[in-house]
């Protein structure tokens, strides 16, 4: 038992030593490898394979020769490039807003306690307007505006005293009890109280009485005559309300935002380096984040004349269409800005270009040689295009056939 295990050791030891003595012969002598691959069956290399790795392609300067055959099994394609219409675009991040020249802001003219609210928050409210004075938004109880009917009832009594004396007296003259001085002051007194009277009226005018309210004054008392109506100067939708019940009210406070959103306006910030692409009149398209169907288009109507010091960005503002009410304020959105026709342009598949850091190759087909395909590198100047494109600056022509799959694989090969 023990000399059989003996003899398989020996035997073991002696197929290690003719292995290691065979590997040895095999990395010191190459001209002896064909010998021992052809030993143990296995095929030699072609001459465009390397010993040990993937098929190597003849390379000269900044060309590469592949075979037909297997330019198609990699599934190399190319396009043949033609001048197309490609309209120059400049994309920017925006919001959106409020249309502020078809904003109104509702202050009261009177102090006072609000004693009725009106709409609730986003109620859509009419204006005023020759058919009527506008829908309601609030009642205001206000000493102020007590004060100013009675001073209006005041000055329309005096007017009243004023022209009937002016009247006894111009009598009174004509009889000779009375001089022509008494009549000049008389009428002096009704020229003041005249005056006064339409001062009170239109200070009552301006606090929103219409001229059918100031007859019903004389049939008021006490309260009645304290209630002071606020009502929509304009149509829209109540976009802001900040008052209570029961609260005073400050003729500083901004009691109501109205808007009319029918339009808002879209406001973009484009960085310093592209301010000189953007003009007053160029087409934008807008799109925001989880709105549907088609961008909203709408043209830029205005550019900031001073940059922000902190972004170094220039804004712009444009006005898009809302009557379908897809747009809120204050959405995020993004912005494309036609900058140019494009016309002439040459498209290219983002797939045709190897970029490796700042610098950018495309492979064109030079030349075809018999069964080869020669290739050439160009170093390319490119664009980006929405979508999936390139727009070519520089380093193509029309005419010239670009490889569209199978770039990388090529440029990795010229640089083994």
């Amino acid at each position: 038992m023990i000399a059989v295990r003996l003899r398989n050791n020996l035997a073991l030891i002696i197929c290690l030593a003719a292995a290691a003595g065979v590997a040895a012969v095999y990395a010191s002598w190459p001209e002896a490898r064909p010998f021992f691959r052809k030993a143990i069956g296995v095929a030699l290399p072609s001459a465009a394979q390397k010993e040990d790795g993937p098929p190597r392609f003849p390379v000269a300067q900044n060309t590469i020769r592949v075979p037909r055959a297997i330019a198609e099994r990699a599934g190399v394609k190319t396009l043949r490039l033609e001048p197309v219409a490609a309209p120059e675009t400049l994309t920017l991040t925006g919001r959106t807003g409020f249309n502020l020249e078809a904003v109104a802001h509702v202050h009261t003219q009177l102090p006072g306690r609000l004693i009725t609210l009106g709409p609730a928050l986003g109620s859509f409210v009419e204006g005023q307007s020759a058919s009527g004075p506008g829908d309601l938004l609030c009642q205001i109880e206000s000493a102020d505006l007590s004060q100013a009917k009675s001073d209006y009832l005041k000055a329309r009594v005096q007017t009243s005293v004023d022209e009937d004396t002016l009247a006894r007296t111009r009598e009174l003259l004509k009889s000779g009890v009375l001089s022509d001085k008494s009549v000049f002051d008389a009428e002096n007194a009704v020229r003041r109280s005249v005056a006064d009277l339409e001062a009170a009226r239109q200070r009552l005018l301006v606090f929103g009485l219409r001229e059918e309210d100031l007859a019903h004054i004389e049939r008021q008392s006490g309260r009645a005559r304290m209630v002071y109506d606020v009502r929509a100067p304009r149509s829209g939708v109540i976009a802001e309300k900040n008052i209570t019940l029961g609260e005073l009210a400050d003729t500083s406070v901004n009691l109501f935002t109205i808007a009319d959103m029918s339009t808002l306006w879209i406001w973009g910030d484009v960085y310093e380096r592209d301010w000189a692409k953007v003009r007053v009149g160029q087409d934008m398209e807008v799109e925001v984040a989880g709105g549907a169907g088609d961008p909203i288009r709408c043209r830029i109507d205005w550019i900031s004349p001073v940059i922000d010091g902190a972004s170094r960005s220039v804004r712009i503002r444009g006005t898009a269409p809302n009557q379908e009410r897809r747009l809120l304020a204050d959405m995020y959105a993004t912005l494309r800005v036609t900058t140019g026709p494009g016309a002439g342009s040459l498209v290219l598949p983002k797939s045709a270009t190897v970029r490796r850091g700042q610098d950018a190759w495309a492979f064109v087909l030079a030349r075809e040689e018999g069964d080869d395909l020669v290739f050439e590198r160009r170093p390319v100047s490119i664009a980006a295009i929405d979508g999936a494109g390139d727009r070519a600056l520089a380093g193509l022509a029309a005419g010239d056939v670009v490889v569209t799959s199978g770039a990388i694989n090529l440029h990795e090969q010229m640089s083994r």
